[in-house]
């Protein structure tokens, strides 16, 4: 019976191309205790039992793929809850990890410059249309990275879900907690030490405070040493002022003041959106020597 014969030789077919693929992958958790296994010959055994399937019954073998594939595309389409630890996870881990190393190499240039955002949201949870209007500037080119930082340490666990929330509103964006005792030493921890290597960001945006009359001189200086420390660091800064709902349906005429090089591409990027293409939202503003 050929079918079930090829049923076999499919099953081979993946455990030997699933051995050899957790070998490509240099997965330490991938540690084959017999001694003569080779990373080839797992390729070759599952090249070998495919062309086997073929031999033996053209259609069969034909029938039994589009099965096996069936049942791949059908458990892709439920995404059980279910981490399976893949070989497939480790190759996509060392891709990403060898394009980081390649474009560390690369020298900056001005036609290359692209706005790349950390914005002071806390959990990103706390200010959904704050993430989203960001979201809509950056529009998944650049780097965003939502700073958060956390009077008490022992709560940085607490947060570790926003990651999640942001992968499930298809938002591209990294939450980024950090504990610090002042929310000052917190912004300039992120400040130096976002990102890696050249993919890190380049603009802090941070809210306008409205209560300047009601804050103490300590928390005043706090504010302007941020800004202080983001332009010491480099660091173009965005300061977002609105009133009311910050939603497409209600725009202020004046909403944010950016200084330094970014303010012109974050001018053109957003009004790439149709959304805001009209809307007199920027106004950009070089930085006092």
């Amino acid at each position: 019976r050929p079918i079930i014969t090829n049923f076999f030789l499919i099953s081979y077919t993946l455990i030997n191309y699933s051995c050899f693929e957790a070998s490509f992958s240099n997965s330490p958790g991938w540690r084959p205790s017999y001694k003569y296994y080779n990373t080839w010959v797992s390729l070759f055994g599952s090249v070998l039992c495919a062309a086997v399937m073929f031999i033996t019954s053209w259609w069969t073998a034909l029938i039994t793929v589009v099965i096996i594939y069936t049942l791949y595309r059908y458990i892709q389409y439920r995404k059980p809850a279910v981490n399976w630890g893949s070989s497939k996870q480790a190759l996509k881990y060392n891709n990403a990890l060898d394009l980081v190393h390649e474009v560390s190499g690369l020298s900056y240039h001005v036609k290359n410059f692209r706005p790349q955002f950390l914005v002071l949201t806390g959990a990103p949870s706390s200010r959904p249309r704050l993430v989203n209007f960001m979201s809509d500037i950056s529009k998944g080119y650049g780097v965003m990275l939502c700073g958060h930082v956390i009077r008490n340490k022992y709560k940085v666990d607490q947060y570790m879900s926003e990651n999640h929330l942001l992968i499930a509103n298809k938002i591209k964006a990294f939450h980024v907690p950090v504990a610090a005792p002042t929310f000052r030493i917190g912004v300039k921890n992120l400040l130096q030490t976002n990102g890696l290597g050249v993919i890190k960001a380049n603009t802090l945006i941070l809210g306008y405070k409205h209560s300047w009359n009601e804050e103490t001189h300590g928390q005043v200086e706090e504010y302007v040493g941020i800004i202080k420390d983001a332009f010491d660091n480099n660091y173009a800064v965005g300061v977002l002022r609105y009133s009311g709902k910050l939603d497409e349906k209600f725009l202020p005429e004046d909403d944010i003041t950016l200084f330094g090089e970014a303010a012109d591409a974050v001018s053109v990027t957003l009004r790439v959106k149709i959304t805001w293409r009209k809307v007199p939202l920027l106004r950009t503003a070089r930085r006092l020597s």
